[in-house]
This record gives C-alpha cells, structure tokens and sequence, in this order.
C-alpha cells in the first residue's frame, strides 16, 4: 500500500504507478495526480515523479531512527509530502519528545500538537531524470551486504600490475559490466561502502544505473559524498 503521499507544488495526493522496460525489468513510481491527469509540468523546477523505492527506503529508515520501538515503520507516517527543498513527515504527535531527541543534523520539528509532529527533511531532489535522494548530516552505520558484495565482485574481475588495475577479460554480462565500474570509485567512496557509511538511499541497483564519471571528484558530488 502507498503511504498518504504528497508530491510537489499541487497539494495533490499522488499514486503508485508500474513501468516495465524493454528488457522486462519492473519499476514503481509516485507520479503527482497533476502529471497523471495529463498537466504539463509547470515549471522543471516542480518534482513530478520519483522512484517509489528511493522515497520508501528512504522514509522506512527515517522511521526507524526516529521511532525504534515501532513494530511497523510503514504505519506512522500519517502523511508525507515531497518538496523541492525537502520533505515533510507528518507523525504521531505523543512521539514528539523521542522523535525530537533523535534528529539528525538539518532535521527541524516544524510543528506539533497532540494529533501531530511534523518534521522537515532537507534533501536535494535530482530534476529531469534524476533517480536519486540525497539527505545530508550525520551518517550511521549502515552496512549493506549486497552492496559490499557488489563491490567485493568488481574487484574480483581486476587485477594489478605495478599497482596498475587490468582488465584482462571482457565482463561476460552486462550485468558484471555495470558492476566492473564499482572497482574504479574513489578509495574513500569505496571505504566508506564497506564500513556502512554510504548515504542511505545508496544501494546497488542505484550504483549499476547510474552513469559513474572517472573523475574522483564528480563522482562524489553526484553520489551524495560530502
């Protein structure tokens, strides 16, 4: 079931939507009701859809950190709105006290009463394609098997020679050529993998969809590194 999910400027409620590609893969979606009636996008500055995964990992940990004692993350959100410059949750508001005790750094209690605390999440929303969600402060350990696994099998398909990384045979899939890319990122990018320090909607499926420049330096700012 989709959350009582809001995105962009309309204030309308979005919905769930399903696309499969060519090659069969499936991906989920929450479209604004605006863009799903047909509107044009008023402005390329307007969120219009995003991948339902991102935003539900991203909320489901969220949740977590906030309320740990919750047996169901998914059911306290009462409502959540996607903005340009962040996200609001709306929560329960006798939570208030813990939820407050446990926010990272840029999280802000924006309102509260007995019914309700609303929280704001400054992220940064990649426009035009963008696939994902990048929420800046402190980052918790997060260990990511598959992801480690990942980059665990890039390496594996490189060797050295005079310190120098060869190739020196074709990766048989395009699978294992999107993961050969993991063995190229920057020493600290690939530290931090292994360590569970990556950003939190970082995951592989992200990794192997994303065009990952050679440049150390590009790769951390388009991969949500600070």
């Amino acid at each position: 079931m989709p959350w009582p999910f809001l995105l962009d400027t309309h204030q309308a409620s979005s919905a769930q939507i399903s696309l499969t590609e060519p090659s069969g893969r499936l991906y989920r979606y929450y479209v604004s009701a605006s863009l799903q009636q047909g509107a044009a996008a008023a402005r390329d500055n307007i969120v219009q859809r995003v991948p339902a995964i991102t935003i539900e990992k991203l909320v489901e940990e969220l949740v977590k950190r906030w309320m740990p004692q919750s047996n169901c993350p998914f059911s306290e959100p009462s409502a959540i709105r996607l903005r340009n410059d962040g996200l609001l949750l709306d929560m329960p508001g006798s939570a208030a006290a813990d939820i407050a005790a446990r926010l990272s750094d840029g999280e802000t209690i924006i309102h509260s009463s007995r019914q309700t605390c609303r929280i704001e999440v400054p992220i940064s929303v990649p426009l035009r394609g963008g696939k994902r969600l990048i929420v800046p402060g402190r980052r918790t350990s997060r260990p990511d098997a598959v992801l480690i696994a990942g980059l665990r099998r890039a390496h594996a398909m490189v060797s050295r020679r005079r310190g120098l990384p060869i190739v020196e045979a074709s990766p048989a899939s395009r699978y294992e050529r999107e993961l050969l890319r993991l063995a190229f990122l920057a020493p600290d990018i690939q530290r931090d993998i292994l360590a569970g320090h990556q950003p939190p909607t970082l995951t592989l499926e992200e990794l192997r969809n994303i065009e990952i420049p050679p440049c150390w330096n590009q790769q951390r700012k388009i991969l949500g590194w600070s």
